[in-house]
């Protein structure tokens, strides 16, 4: 399938794989919006992306979330089942002719599937590999799993919203995994 891409668009000469999910769908949309070829790798059942509301014209399915219309254009698709052998295969034959790879699973969970950094690295050497984590993949907070609330609050902005002796406030939509991915 043909891409179009803006002419002298600055990335135009790069590929970017996208597994991430809320938290890193700006990042591949960025390099996308530069001109990147961006391929987002989907699970069977379909990015989570697909599956945040609102939906156009209020009804769900997976084309119709409005998240996934803002923050998945501009990339093509590709279903991949990494739990399969089959899938871990087909992953590093793409990752082999990338620039970029973009993921936001759990610390260890690439590794435990043989697809982690170091892994994807000796297919490709020239592979730049973008890990989106709540609190990083090293040190005492990586396994932690934090709602967007709780990455605001641990990150210090959280001062910023609502009132002393009240609840806390969510910020408007989730902005944390945003950023992260910005």
């Amino acid at each position: 399938m043909e891409r179009e891409v803006m002419p002298d668009a600055p990335l135009d000469d790069l590929r970017v794989l996208d597994l991430s999910d809320d938290k890193g769908a700006l990042c591949g949309k960025i390099f996308a919006d530069l001109g990147a070829d961006g391929i987002k790798v989907e699970p069977p059942e379909g990015s989570l992306t697909r599956r945040i509301p609102p939906f156009l014209d209020d009804s769900p399915g997976p084309d119709s979330g409005l998240y996934f219309i803002a923050y998945e254009a501009g990339k093509r698709s590709v279903t991949l089942d990494l739990e399969q052998p089959d899938g871990r295969e087909l992953l590093r034959a793409l990752a082999s002719n990338c620039d970029f790879l973009i993921e936001s699973f759990p610390p260890g969970y690439m590794d435990s599937l043989g697809l982690g950094f170091e892994h994807l690295a000796s297919v490709n050497p020239r592979l730049i590999y973008v890990s989106i984590t709540p609190f990083g993949d090293r040190g005492p907070g990586r396994d932690y799993h934090a709602a967007d609330i709780v990455v605001w609050a641990a990150g210090g902005v959280m001062y910023l919203m609502g009132e002393p002796e009240r609840p806390p406030l969510q910020m408007s939509l989730p902005q944390a995994g945003l950023l992260g991915g910005a």
